[in-house]
């Protein structure tokens, strides 16, 4: 039987929180998905979790090589259900979330897909300013409205779209380093497809980490390149860019007066890594 999603992993260096995941897909009702766990990893550390789990659920166990976007193309090329999802390996979906999405997507056949809300354990919405109400997704609201985590779209909009663009995201060994699910909403809505927004639902994952240590910088840097790419790349208003910019740099000095040096620092290396990516300048 053709499973209604397809839900696409891309994992490396976890083993529990992986397990974490499939163990929420139990309290998702009877199954009607597949799993496609990307492998990314060097060596069988998932095998066991794979055996373990392949006797409750259909899992499909791929490798590929190390990169966020190639890893969820792989996903998508072997990918049967109708609706396709992005889960990273750490996050977890509440109970009865799918047969929601399923029952929305069925009564708006019109629809490309929806966006619910990400949110850490504690409620807290993970996007800046994301809206309180359902609506459109609207271009320009796209930073606000959409995550990676939180997107159900239709398996064949995303493939007419070309799927993820590979130069963009963390590990395509580019200067951008995230950007990826927020160019495929553009070019989706771009080409005339509707997307809605729903923060009536949502999907959790752990907050982001705020250490201003040398990989904490230079995370913060190349995912502000990759926003500035995707800024560029599509020729949003500059008044847009101009508000992301400012976002950065408002932060920055809000964490400086309030005594938090390292959360100032990671502000700044975002600032100047989309300011980098907009106007097109290597690292």
């Amino acid at each position: 039987m053709t499973p209604r999603f397809s839900l696409i992993v891309a994992t490396v260096g976890r083993v529990d929180e992986p397990a974490r995941f499939l163990a929420s897909l139990a309290a998702q009702g009877e199954p009607d998905w597949e799993v496609l766990l990307v492998d990314q990893n060097p060596d069988e550390r998932l095998a066991p979790l794979v055996a373990d789990w392949s006797a409750r659920m259909p899992i499909a166990h791929l490798r590929c090589e190390r990169g966020l976007s190639r890893a969820r193309n792989a996903g998508l090329a072997a990918a049967r259900g109708e609706i396709v999802a992005f889960p990273d390996d750490d996050c977890w979906y509440p109970d009865g979330l799918l047969p929601r999405i399923a029952q929305r997507l069925a009564a708006a056949p019109e629809l490309a897909g929806l966006c619910v809300r990400g949110v850490d354990p504690t409620g807290r919405p993970l996007l800046t300013g994301s809206p309180e109400t359902p609506g459109p997704l609207r271009r320009l609201q796209v930073w606000r409205q959409g995550i990676s985590i939180g997107l159900f779209l239709r398996r064949d909009a995303v493939t007419a779209a070309g799927g993820f663009d590979e130069r963009l995201g963390a590990g395509a060994g580019t200067p951008w380093g995230s950007g990826e699910e927020t160019d495929l909403l553009l070019r989706l809505l771009e080409s005339g497809r509707a997307l809605v927004y729903d923060p009536a639902m949502h999907v959790v994952h752990p907050a982001p980490s705020a250490l201003a240590d040398a990989t904490g910088l230079a995370r913060a840097r190349a995912y502000g390149r990759g926003m500035g790419e995707v800024l560029r790349r599509h020729a949003l208003p500059r008044r847009l860019v101009a508000q992301q910019l400012l976002r950065a740099l408002g932060g920055a000095l809000l964490s400086a007066l309030r005594g938090r040096g390292g959360r100032a620092r990671l502000y700044l290396a975002a600032l100047r890594g989309r300011w980098e990516g907009y106007r097109g300048l290597r690292p």
